[in-house]
């Protein structure tokens, strides 16, 4: 579903025509077409590998890939999307997060459903 962020402090956004002033940003649903052009922001380690500090069950998130989903999302620039404040940064990653993943479980366990 999609959903919108507030902004703490407004950013300043190249529309259609004059800059403008932007106080919340509003993303679409990801699609599987969105994931197949980008890629996907977050990967799970489900084993452990030698000499790896990761643990199983660990997520890591590639930053630049989630940059690029948001843009993609919301219609904006991926340099826009650099100058929000960090709590609507945080929020619309936790969203997308479970947005990528609305199951919650592993791939596994929704391959069953």
């Amino acid at each position: 579903m999609p959903t919108t962020v507030k902004l703490a402090r407004p950013i300043t956004v190249m529309g259609e025509g004059a800059p403008k002033e932007i106080t919340e940003i509003t993303f679409r649903d990801p699609t599987p077409g969105d994931i197949r052009k980008i890629g996907s922001p977050y990967r799970l380690f489900t084993e452990g590998k030698k000499g790896s500090t990761a643990l199983r069950g660990e997520t890591a998130v590639d930053q630049d890939r989630l940059f690029r989903f948001m843009a993609a999302l919301s219609g904006l620039a991926e340099m826009e999307i650099e100058r929000v404040d960090i709590a609507a940064y945080n929020a619309a990653a936790d969203w997308l997060g479970d947005a990528l993943n609305p199951g919650g479980g592993d791939s596994e366990d929704a391959a069953k459903n």
